[in-house]
């Protein structure tokens, strides 16, 4: 039987509907990973060698090995915003803000499954320095993290990359989160992640790893199956204000909730996401950010579009289960 349930650190919606899992999952195909690719395409701009194709570089983390570099940084060439000739009057108006694109690896084949750790590292470091930069731009209010993963989780490339967008305001939809987390502590004096991850450990049945730093779990209003959340257990209002611990942490615990993903799934497209992307204040007591994995295993419909519920056809506690025992190479 179908079942509402409601997210208690965001306010959103899901409809858990297992009389649906009949249907078939992965309706977009897998990330693009079927088969056999090569290492290098000439025709990738993100691959070495091709950088005739790209904007022009803005950081990159540098190694002993070819290419010289573990992961890099460009202007996103097709922007959905730009910083033009500096902070407008109304920046509204104009589309002012940033858009960039971290190159995750030199290698065309390769997804976060398949990083050597200390690549790993070096990408969660990249996120985090470029997010915090983008968050000191003059105007901006909000900067959202992502990795679209395969085309269905709407990535244009096939070579790995992540993104992040500088917006001059705040989206409904994180205002939205982060009124209702601040509404929870209003009323009862707690920080409402906290007080759910808390009971979460306690239960027990979604958790699906736990470290010293962090928490992988799936959470109780899951929107797509194997969905998987990364909650750091100490209250961090923003990905901002992690430090160096917490982020070599967070970048084993990532590979590691990709490799059970992959495992447990087949390698689906997936996109992930930093929240809540608007930047607290320095210590507020109200908000805790939290890494989303969300893999594209359902269709979204007309239903979904006009009531803002999630259906998932898969129920939460099982697919812990499954992510739980899911084979990792280093955990052979």
């Amino acid at each position: 039987m179908s079942e509402f349930r409601q997210d208690p650190t965001n306010g959103r919606w899901a409809i858990i509907a297992p009389e649906r899992a009949e249907r078939p999952l992965e309706p977009n195909g897998s990330a693009g990973t079927a088969g056999v690719r090569a290492a290098f395409d000439p025709d990738c701009p993100f691959c070495p060698g091709n950088e005739a194709m790209l904007p022009p570089i803005a950081e990159q983390s540098a190694c002993d090995a070819p290419p010289g570099w573990r992961n890099r940084v460009v202007p996103n060439k097709y922007p959905i915003l730009s910083l033009g000739g500096g902070q407008p009057a109304d920046p509204l108006a104009r589309g002012y803000g940033r858009h960039e694109v971290i190159i995750e690896t030199p290698r065309h084949d390769a997804d976060l499954p398949d990083l050597a750790p200390g690549d790993m590292h070096s990408l969660v470091e990249m996120w985090h320095r470029r997010f915090t930069a983008a968050l000191e731009l003059p105007g901006i209010r909000s900067v959202q993290l992502f990795r679209n993963h395969g085309k269905g989780a709407g990535a244009s490339q096939g070579h790995a990359h992540s993104q992040i967008v500088a917006l001059p305001l705040v989206p409904p939809g994180v205002a939205s989160a982060l009124a209702w987390a601040r509404e929870h502590y209003g009323e009862r004096r707690e920080c409402v992640t906290c007080a759910e991850l808390a009971r979460e450990l306690d239960a027990s049945v979604r958790v699906v790893e736990v470290t010293d730093r962090f928490a992988l779990l799936v959470p109780y209003a899951s929107s797509t199956p194997f969905e998987q959340w990364i909650v750091p257990r100490r209250h961090r209002p923003c990905f901002s204000q992690s430090d160096a611990e917490e982020r070599a942490a967070l970048a084993t615990l990532l590979q590691r909730a990709a490799q059970r993903l992959a495992s447990a799934a087949g390698r689906p497209a997936y996109n992930i996401i930093v929240e809540p992307g608007a930047l607290p204040a320095q210590g507020e007591p109200a908000v805790h950010w939290t890494m989303r994995i969300v893999p594209d295993l359902t269709t979204p419909g007309g239903f979904e579009m006009i009531s803002g519920i999630a259906v998932n056809p898969l129920i939460p506690e099982e697919c812990a289960e499954r992510l739980r025992d899911a084979a990792q190479p280093d955990m052979r």
